[in-house]
């Protein structure tokens, strides 16, 4: 079985407040004997958010449809009337004066094994809860009703389960984390054009190296607080180094390659 994994890919620039973001992560593992394809899927909310494509936030189309047919994906289909599927994150519109729930289509393909699906942080300020259900019935009386916490994990062994929704309850004093202060990444040397490192690293963060055109060249995770990155074979110009921290938060700079 062939395994594809979507990168979560950003266009994001230094003007938009990513420190705006609530969100988490969860991870979905299809077990089997030859292996254990697995991939991530982003559920978060932002004040610009809207139902359809928000390429300025980390959303990104997959243009055909339907999906590959024997593959392990993971992907979303957006409410809206357009006919398209996204990456493996979908944020949707914070409201920041009420609370709110906000349902997450997630499909899997895959084809026997066991598949699980686990959360390996604890849900961050700003969502009171959140739980893993079935799309099919309807909640609180779902027969799929896992709650998303660190170190949960909902297991299946029925291959017919390849859509679920995630439901999130997201607090009134969401938006209070616009007010928290979010450490940048350093990096240097910028402009640069053999190596950069990247300084200010949380400890098991993910660093994305991503192209003005949305085209991610680099995504590795970070053992230490520095992160030394070849840039050496990028095409010259402008690109995004953004570091995604356990926590959910972001940072991020521009840097140069020349």
């Amino acid at each position: 079985m062939r395994c594809i994994l979507l990168g979560v890919i950003t266009l994001l620039t230094l003007q938009v407040a990513t420190a705006q973001e609530v969100g988490f992560t969860l991870t979905v593992t299809n077990v089997l004997p030859s292996g254990r394809p697995s991939g991530t899927f982003t559920f978060g909310a932002h004040p610009n958010a809207t139902n359809g494509l928000d390429i300025a936030l980390g959303e990104r189309e997959i243009p055909s449809l339907p999906p590959p047919a024997g593959v392990f994906i993971i992907y979303t289909v957006p409410p809206t009337p357009d006919v398209l599927w996204l990456s493996p994150k979908d944020i949707r519109k914070m409201s920041p004066d009420s609370q709110v729930r906000h349902e997450y289509d997630m499909n899997v393909t895959w084809n026997g094994g066991r598949l699980n699906v686990t959360s390996a942080m604890r849900l961050p300020r700003g969502i009171d809860s959140a739980y893993l259900v079935d799309a099919i019935t309807d909640f609180p009386n779902n027969f799929i009703k896992a709650r998303i916490d660190s170190g949960e994990v909902f297991t299946t062994d029925n291959p017919a389960i390849t859509r679920m929704k995630v439901l999130v309850w997201y607090a009134p004093t969401a938006t209070s984390v616009d007010n928290e202060v979010v450490e940048r990444v350093a990096i240097a040397p910028n402009p640069t054009s053999d190596v950069v490192y990247v300084r200010g690293c949380v400890p098991g963060s993910s660093i994305h190296v991503v192209s003005t055109l949305g085209v991610e060249y680099v995504s590795v995770r970070a053992e230490d607080g520095t992160v030394v990155i070849p840039v050496h074979g990028l095409p010259i110009g402008a690109y995004i180094v953004r570091a995604i921290h356990p926590d959910g938060g972001t940072s991020q700079q521009t840097m140069i390659r020349r």
